[in-house]
């Protein structure tokens, strides 16, 4: 990063308002140390080198930040760095100054697929919802899932999404089975999986229709999160190509989505 400029100093206070205030409290929860130094120890980033020649890296900073700003204004990597150059309010979320450069938007894709190809998003997704726990912004306690068709239940198995539950699992009717009511009576998990018809049944029967009945208002939460990230967030198509990194950039989703949440949860603690 070079020393600040009279131009720097000039900006400091410009730009939108609400962007400006929006991205200054994400910045406060986005633990760029840690997840610099899971970088750093996958092989993914390498910090500059005091004394070795050639161009120095760009700052893990600003490369984490770039993603989580593509991620929460649902912008490509070519929007993405156009932003970056246009808008005020970016700049002074990455920390850069007049004089820094700017990754382009190949650096940015190269980037990501390089954090994906490691599997990497899963784990960046678990440190910030271990610092949010810790925090006492959110509560571990029990799973909901949920599968827009039965085709996303078969591809991701309720047993990889659930693995570490213990308590009970709410999930949409597409992954009902036997097996997987077996699994949670050998578990001793409370079954939330909404019932259906099966082949010859033309009604739900009266104990499927007060299971649903009970369960609905919790699975009604998982609906909140899609709706923001499609409506708010701009994600409304898959935009990899391949299940691996389309799977990845969920996990990114959801680390932004809770990032998004944490200065509104953070007042909602305080005010008890």
């Amino acid at each position: 990063m070079q020393t600040p400029s009279f131009f720097d100093f000039a900006m400091e206070n410009q730009g939108g308002r609400k962007s400006r205030k929006f991205l200054e409290e994400m910045k406060a929860y986005i633990p760029y140390e840690s997840l610099e130094r899971l970088l750093i120890e996958e092989g993914v980033y390498r910090p500059r080198q005091p004394g070795k020649a050639g161009r120095p890296p760009y700052p893990s900073r600003v490369l984490l930040g770039a993603l989580f700003l593509q991620t929460w204004y649902g912008l490509s990597d070519p929007m993405t760095e156009e932003l970056i150059h246009d808008r005020i309010s970016f700049r002074q979320f990455l920390d850069i100054k007049a004089d820094d450069d700017i990754p382009d938007e190949t650096t940015i894709c190269n980037f990501r697929n390089a954090i994906a190809k490691k599997m990497l998003f899963e784990k960046i997704f678990m440190i910030i919802n271990g610092i949010m726990q810790e925090q006492g912004l959110i509560l571990k306690e029990g799973s909901i899932v949920d599968a827009t068709t039965a085709k996303d239940a078969d591809i991701h198995s309720l047993k990889h999404l659930t693995k570490e539950e213990k308590a009970y699992i709410v999930a949409d009717s597409a992954y009902m089975s036997k097996a997987n009511k077996q699994a949670f009576r050998q578990k001793g998990i409370v079954n939330g999986i909404i019932e259906r018809r099966v082949r010859g049944q033309s009604k739900l029967r009266a104990k499927q229709q007060k299971h649903n009945k009970r369960f609905a208002s919790v699975r009604a939460i998982v609906e909140l999160p899609f709706a923001f990230i499609k409506r708010l967030m701009g994600y409304t198509q898959t935009r990899f190509i391949g299940l691996e990194k389309n799977d990845q950039y969920h996990y990114l989703l959801a680390a932004a989505y809770n990032i998004r949440r944490a200065p509104n949860l953070q007042r909602k603690l305080e005010m008890g």
